[in-house]
């Protein structure tokens, strides 16, 4: 069983705050264990702020650590983590935009509980870091 659930509300003309919230809870009644690659909570709160063509966003995203792992699978306990990201851009004709963003603003070094490589003799072989911080652009142009 689990749940989601979105929230998105309207500050006032031009601000948006929303969120998300998500959650699986698995069981192997077979193993009498969790069941294997459940994500764990996560969560994301973003703010918005609009106005005639520009746009900026800042989002952050929040997963719990994951605790509840199978063993029988080889998962291990996964560290929970916060990540932030930035994006902003302009819509300077009616069907084009273009847009910048900064992810993982602080660099932070994590990984997600449901990426990972079949372990060996070196302790961090499970774990696939995600990217760092990362830069990005974008030109778009609806036909």
């Amino acid at each position: 069983y689990g749940f989601d659930a979105f929230l998105k509300y309207h500050i006032f003309s031009g601000l948006q705050v929303s969120g998300d919230i998500a959650y699986t809870f698995a069981q192997n009644k077979t193993f009498d264990e969790p069941l294997a690659q459940v994500a764990p909570l996560l969560a994301h709160i973003g703010l918005k702020w609009e106005k005639f063509k520009y746009w900026i966003n800042f989002r952050t995203r929040i997963s719990a650590k994951q605790n509840r792992y199978s063993p029988s699978f080889n998962e291990t306990e996964t560290p929970g983590y916060t990540i932030f990201d930035f994006r902003a851009g302009v819509k300077p004709l009616k069907n084009l935009s273009i847009g910048v963003a900064v992810m993982n603003i602080t660099d932070k070094a994590y990984y997600n509980h449901l990426n990972f490589s079949y372990k060996n003799s070196d302790e961090n072989a499970g774990k696939i870091f995600e990217p760092g911080r990362s830069f990005s652009t974008y030109v778009k142009y609806k036909f």
